[in-house]
C-alpha cells in the first residue's frame, strides 16, 4: 500500500484532478497504469480501462485505484460505491480483484479498503433505513 500512495502522490503533483488504474499481478508488480486527468475525467473513466485491459492481460490479478485533487477531496458520491461493488464483480469474472482506492489532496490521503466498500454499501441499502421497501 505504501507504493500505491507515492505514486498517487506523485500523480497528484504532476496532474492535479486525476483518477487512475494500475493493473498489478499477484505480486504487487505494475503490469499498467493509465490516469485520467481533466476537469470531466471519473473514476468510471479508469475503471472502464482496467476493464478492457484485464481482459487481455493474462497476469493481472488486482485493480489498485488512484484518485488525486489538486484542491480539497471530494467526499465518496452516492453513485460511488454501486459503481466500485458492479467493477468489482465484472473483473472477479477474469480472476482480478479490486481491493483498494487511494484517494487524497494536499492534506489528507484516504485508503478505502474493499471491506470498507461493502460497509458503505450495506449502510446505504435502502433496506438499512427501516423503510422495508
Amino acid at each position: 500500500m505504501v507504493c500505491a500512495a507515492e505514486v498517487a502522490l506523485a500523480l497528484r503533483e504532476q496532474s492535479g484532478d486525476a483518477h487512475a488504474a494500475a493493473i498489478v499481478t499477484r505480486t504487487g508488480r505494475v503490469l499498467d497504469l493509465t490516469p485520467f486527468t481533466g476537469p470531466n475525467a471519473s473514476i468510471e473513466d479508469a475503471l472502464r480501462w482496467a476493464e478492457c485491459m484485464v481482459v487481455s492481460e493474462p497476469n493481472a490479478r488486482g485493480i489498485v485505484l488512484l484518485s488525486t485533487w489538486r484542491g480539497v477531496m471530494e467526499d465518496l458520491r452516492d453513485g460511488d460505491i454501486p459503481t466500485i461493488e458492479e467493477a468489482r464483480g465484472r473483473l472477479r469474472e477474469y480472476g482480478v480483484a479490486l481491493d483498494l482506492w487511494v484517494r487524497c489532496d494536499a492534506e489528507r490521503m484516504e485508503l478505502v479498503t474493499k471491506d470498507e466498500v461493502a460497509e458503505r454499501g450495506l449502510q446505504s441499502s435502502p433496506d438499512q433505513d427501516g423503510s422495508g421497501s
